[in-house]
């Protein structure tokens, strides 16, 4: 979500705050921060004891009280220590707002509480910075607690993430928000480490080498990568920007602002995406087994079709039928004869024997060729395409001393169940018939004489 902006003057209304509001809450999404300390309290406060946080030099001053008076900043004692911290935490994150169980701090001290953030696991409060780059307003912090048990342990070596949720693969993650393990300075130079989340919603660090010009790990698979760490000898304090002295947050990974890495089928929902198929090779097949899933159907040998066996079966590759289909192409040379009877154009390409045929059946053909006769006046099927084994001629071409192209397509009664088919030459025993393997007179159109033949069922 992006809210409109509210320009100079103008008034803002109650759904333009909430759309700021859901700007900051998604934005805030595992967002990483510079962590200040935990203030632990695994009892109940006594009346009048304290919580004083120390902020940029001012004691900021919060008192458990059993009675909630009218003093700023007391906190109503709850019925265990759970909910007195609830109450604490409420709050600091309303510090402007006065309830049953909280009394508002001063305008002074409500401007510096907003300087941290601030997170509750149980009776332990989490206390982090809300610097950045660009507005970094804390500059000092320390805490201590004259609760019972109450402690504030100081650590500036770790990170704070907010809360959120997010995928690895098909499992949703809610994170609930916490602490990073604490990191430790380099030795002897630079380093940057990453700060990663699992399946389980597990924060973990991978540190990296050290160099002087240090890169980051490698971003793992089935994790998702919320920040990159940058390092610098001797630190105390891991930062939100560089202040050139510290370590600091150098990248911001999130999963909204660079999708996960997919490395496994089992990420990804069922049926979103075909998986790859290993070892394929070209000319092979997918098809869906009876498990169900994709898989591969070895490429065949040359000729041979694809068959299916039905729906409850894989398919295969076969022989097409005797006298499903032929076909025929020139070999690129020009052929010529003189002989008075019928001879092959090219008995190699140009001629096909098809078996198995339906006598009384159909052949539909599809033929393309240029021929030239050298003698005068016409050569009536100077070319024909012929049914040599019952002495037929399919198709013929009157062919004369201009050059005449055949083009075209027909229908063949079948005569036996094995016929020869081939284009062929007669002449007159003197002059030359002759096929091109081009267009004669027009060398750019560079077709050379093809056929082709289907049986129809």
């Amino acid at each position: 979500m992006k809210s409109n902006n509210v320009g100079s003057g103008e008034t803002g209304y109650s759904e333009q705050y909430d759309a700021l509001v859901a700007d900051a809450f998604g934005g805030s999404f595992l967002l990483p921060h510079q962590q200040l300390g935990v203030l632990a309290l695994p009892t109940n406060p006594s009346n009048t004891q304290t919580l004083t946080l120390d902020i940029n030099g001012t004691n900021v001053v919060f008192t458990f009280v059993t009675s909630i008076g009218a003093t700023a900043g007391n906190v109503k004692i709850g019925a265990n220590a759970a909910a007195t911290a609830a109450n604490l935490l409420a709050l600091l994150e309303n510090p402007q707002t006065t309830t049953a169980n909280g009394v508002a701090l001063s305008s002074a001290n409500q401007q510096l509480s907003v300087f941290c953030g601030y997170a509750l696991n149980g009776t332990s409060l989490t206390i982090y910075s809300q610097n950045n780059a660009t507005y970094a307003p804390l500059t000092s912090f320390t805490a201590s607690t004259t609760a019972t048990s109450g402690t504030w342990t100081a650590n500036t070596m770790a990170l704070y993430v907010e809360p959120g949720s997010y995928y690895i693969g098909t499992t949703l993650v809610k994170y609930a928000g916490g602490n990073t393990p604490t990191f430790t300075a380099p030795s002897s130079h630079p380093r940057i480490d990453i700060v990663t989340l699992d399946s389980s919603g597990t924060l973990a660090v991978t540190t990296g080498t050290e160099a002087s010009s240090p890169v980051a790990p490698s971003y793992p698979a089935n994790k998702i990568v919320v920040c990159e760490v940058f390092h610098e000898l001797s630190e105390t304090i891991i930062r939100d920007w560089n202040d050139g002295t510290q370590g600091y947050i150098s990248n911001d990974s999130r999963p909204e602002l660079a999708p996960p890495y997919i490395s496994a089928a089992s990420q990804v929902a069922t049926g979103l995406f075909i998986p790859w198929i290993s070892s394929i090779a070209q000319g092979d097949v997918m098809y869906v087994n009876n498990t169900p899933a994709w898989t591969r159907l070895p490429a065949g040998s040359a000729g041979q079709v694809l068959t299916t066996q039905g729906a409850s079966a894989n398919p295969s590759w076969s022989n097409p039928p005797a006298g499903f289909h032929g076909a025929g192409t020139a070999n690129g040379s020009n052929y010529s004869s003189t002989s008075a009877s019928y001879a092959d154009v090219d008995a190699t390409n140009l001629k096909i024997t098809l078996t198995g045929l339906t006598v009384g059946g159909f052949l539909y053909f599809r033929v393309y060729a240029h021929a030239f006769w050298a003698g005068s006046g016409t050569k009536t099927n100077g070319l024909a395409l012929r049914d040599t084994s019952n002495s037929t001629i399919i198709a013929g071409l009157n062919v004369t001393n201009s050059e005449t192209i055949l083009d075209t397509q027909f229908i063949y009664k079948i005569q036996s169940a094995t016929t020869v088919i081939s284009l062929q030459l007669i002449s007159d025993g003197t002059n030359a018939a002759t096929v091109y393997n081009q267009n004669h007179f027009d060398t750019a159109n560079q077709a050379a004489p093809w056929f082709v033949v289907t049986a129809l069922s």
